[in-house]
Formats: structure tokens, sequence, C-alpha cells
């Protein structure tokens, strides 16, 4: 289960209770950033049941039966939301500068009887603007930077300056249209500036928490077929491809099925959106009496899954990877991904990634390999795969790819350093020269993590610690 919000925190800043609900983990990624009628557009008849058992709900707060059974939230709704929840932030702002003047102990000023004075995201952005610097939030992440240096820099005089010629502004004679500027602070203020975000380093605190879905909705039959093993899945028609339908279970037995299929394809130069989504012209089964068929709205299709979780007789795939363990042999790196599920067992798993194979073949990590460290998602690394100095690579690790063993990582202030990007994937881990992973503060100060223990099964839904393990926590 997770926390959804019914009207998408992106678009309305609604971080209310009254705009939060409880669902199951694979409705709320599904769902993504729409609100629950745009989810439910193209299935009418589970709309209507979600409507009334909504509205069944006879204790719901009002405000909450609202958000839910909203049909529209455009441009307009989405910026009254914003505005509304804009003020939210003033007042916590102000309750952050009473606590700040009641609770810190200030150095005795006679001249300024005041400690803690507020700047609006208003008079932030006109001083940004007089003094020349640029914001810009999708470059990087240090326009948070930018703003404190700037509010550091307006002081309560400037301020007052400020207000004064915006109340005589609008009857200023200006001379050939050059309004007045406002001096920056000194004079060498815009390159000290770059100066000083250019040496910050954004820190960032690893996503530790053990928790998601244990696998995928989805429980695949397995099936043997021609005395091998295979799994069965069912998939919309929506997501068919010739490539796709090549997999049809049972094709022989099949085949008008998949002639009927392939023809409309082929028809639409291989879109399935085109193909299939006009309700004025579905795709009928074939009958053997030439009478009109059923509507076909999936196919059954084998799968090339090689891993996943036993379910029922059937297998899911893997839910999240909530960490990876590092190990080495010989100037070798090997990975074994840990899911969410693994932390329910006694024992860790020990087999590292080996591409493009099965995992009873990957290799077991036993004591002739030395375990390095384990990567949670926003830990610090740096990589080399050429060995020279200037191709070292710092970033924060993202993700690793089970069916490869590539790794992903991301800049760490989030700047397109790496052609154009700012994430950089499909990273060899097994024949890297250099792997190293590194401890942040919060200050941004790092250094390289020497030796690591490795910490076993920890329960769901509590932090792991590499440097231990809190009360109320199971190690193996």
């Amino acid at each position: 289960m997770e926390i959804d919000h019914i009207l998408p925190h992106s678009r309305s800043l609604d971080n209310s209770l009254n705009n939060k609900v409880l669902c199951l983990a694979v409705e709320n990624q599904n769902k993504k950033n729409m609100i629950p009628f745009e989810y439910f557009q193209n299935k009418s008849d589970r709309w209507n049941e979600f409507v009334g058992w909504v509205e069944s709900m006879k204790k719901l707060p009002k405000a909450k039966k609202s958000r839910l059974l909203k049909r529209k939230f455009d441009k307009k709704d989405m910026e009254g939301f914003k505005e509304r929840n804009i003020n939210d932030t003033r007042h916590i702002s102000r309750f952050i500068k009473n606590w700040t003047e009641n609770n810190l102990d200030f150095a005795q000023n006679e001249k300024s009887k005041q400690k803690v004075f507020v700047r609006s995201g208003s008079l932030t952005a006109f001083l940004r603007h007089q003094w020349g610097l640029t914001k810009n939030r999708e470059e990087s992440d240090k326009h948070h930077a930018l703003d404190a240096i700037v509010t550091a820099c307006a002081t309560q005089g400037m301020v007052k300056f400020i207000s004064t010629v915006a109340q005589k502004i609008e009857s200023y004679d200006w001379i050939n249209n050059a309004r007045p500027r406002f001096s920056p602070p000194w004079q060498s203020f815009r390159p000290d500036v770059k100066e000083a975000l250019d040496e910050i380093f954004v820190s960032r605190a690893p996503r530790k928490k053990i928790s998601g879905t244990a696998h995928a909705e989805t429980i695949r039959a397995k099936k043997m077929l021609d005395g091998k093993m295979i799994v069965k899945t069912k998939i919309p028609l929506l997501k068919v491809n010739l490539k796709t339908l090549e997999d049809l279970y049972d094709k022989e037995s099949n085949h008008r099925l998949y002639d009927t299929l392939k023809a409309r394809l082929e028809k639409y130069n291989n879109d399935p959106k085109k193909a299939f989504e006009n309700s004025d012209d579905p795709v009928r089964m074939p009958t053997n009496n030439g009478k009109q068929g059923p509507i076909i709205r999936g196919i059954k299709i084998i799968t090339h899954q090689k891993s996943g979780l036993t379910v029922r007789k059937g297998l899911a795939e893997n839910g999240e990877m909530v960490r990876v363990d590092v190990f080495e042999k010989n100037k070798k790196y090997y990975l074994i991904p840990i899911y969410v599920w693994q932390f329910t067992k006694k024992e860790l798993p020990n087999r590292a990634i080996t591409a493009n194979q099965p995992e009873e073949q990957w290799p077991v990590m036993d004591e002739s390999y030395n375990f390095k460290f384990s990567l949670y998602k926003d830990d610090l690394i740096s990589v080399n795969s050429c060995g020279e100095p200037e191709d070292e690579k710092m970033g924060y690790f993202l993700s690793c790819h089970r069916g490869t063993g590539a790794l992903k990582i991301i800049s760490t202030d989030r700047t397109k350093c790496w052609n154009n990007k700012n994430e950089l994937s499909g990273i060899g881990a097994r024949t890297l020269k250099s792997f190293k992973k590194y401890q942040v503060d919060l200050l941004g100060k790092h250094y390289e993590v020497k030796k690591e223990k490795r910490v076993g099964i920890i329960k769901k839904n509590v932090m792991a610690n590499n440097n231990g393990v809190k009360s109320g926590q199971a190690v193996s």
C-alpha cells in the first residue's frame, strides 16, 4: 500500500490530509499525475463503480469527497490550488521565524533589536533580476543556494529603499525608457556569486527505507511447453505490436487469431493505438461457423522472464530493488540485487548478476570474494572505466539493471554534464578500473568509505544502517 495524492501534488501543491488516500501501490504508480476521473476516463464502468463507492461513504469529509469526484482540473483550477497552498507556506515561514527568534541565543546588539528578517519571494525575484542573476530550476539544484545568497544580501535598508521606489514607480518620468537599476551589493558581486555556486557540493540523503511493493501485481502462469518451463501472461491489445505478436501463446492452434491481428497491425503501419483503439471497428475472435465472434481485448503471450517471485504457483516480477551489494575479486566487481520481498527472508541473496543469464547461473559470492559496500538510491559513488584520472565520474547512485548489471547515476547537482544529460546509464560494473563509495555530510563534505560491514536481513519498513542496526530490527 502507498499514500496517494488525489489531486497530484505536482499540479496542486496540496499536501493536506483531505488530498491523501491509501491505495494499492500499483494503482498509485499507474495513476501517475492524473486525477481519478482522468485515470478512469477510458474505463466508464470502473468510474461509475468508483463514484458509487465514494458516495456511499457517509463519514468521508466533504473536501476529500469533492477531490475524489472532481471531473475537471484545468490550468485555472491548478493556479487556484497553488495560490492557496503557497499561502500555507507563508504560515510555515512565519512559524519558523518565530521559533528561530525564541530559541536561538543571539549576540546582544543595541543598534538592532530585531534579529530575524523575512524576505518575500517576489522581492528575491526582483533583486535577482536587478543584479543580473538568472534562476533556472531545470539547470541544476543550485538555484536554492542562489536564492539564499540574494536573501542574505537583501539588507533592511535596501528593502525600505525598494519599497519607496515602488510607491513612485507609476508616476516616474522615465528618460528614454531607462528605468533605474539597483546596484549590486559590491562591485564583483556577480562573479563572486558564480564562484560560490561552483564550489557548492549538493548533499543528498541515501534512501535506506525498505518500502514499496514486494512484487508486481500480475501473477503469470508457469507452463511446460516442449519440455521447457515457460511463463504465460495476458496483455491488452493496445500493447501488442508485430514483435510481441510473435510471442502469441500456442500460435499454431491460434493461427487465425494471429493472422487477424497481424493483418490489422500491418494495415496501420504497426501502430497498436490506430489498429485497435477504434471502438466502432473492434477486432473480433475468428469463428468456425462464420458468425460474429466476441471482441478481443487482450491476448496471451509467452514472456521471456528469467526470474521473479513465486506467488500461488505462478511467477510475478520482482518489486522494488532496495539495495545493491558490491563484491570484488581479482579486480572485478560483482553486484547482488536485493528486493523488498527478500528482506522478509532469513538470509541475504548471494548470487551476483551475470549479463543475459538466468539467476541460477549467476556466480555465488563465497569467501573468496571481498564485500566492498552496499548501495542505496542516492548513495554517492565514483566510477572509472579507463583508469585515467580525467575519466572518473562522480554521481549519486540511481539504479542497477538486473539483466545486464549496468549502473545508472545522476550528476551531483543534476547539471547536464554528460553529453547534455544529467544521467549516465549503461555503466558496466564488472570491468570498472575504479569503483568507490562516499559518505556525505549535510554541508556536502564527502569522504571515501574505506571499509563497510555487510548488514543482514532487516525488517520491512525500518531504516537500514551500515554502522549497525536500531532496536526492533532483525539481523541474520
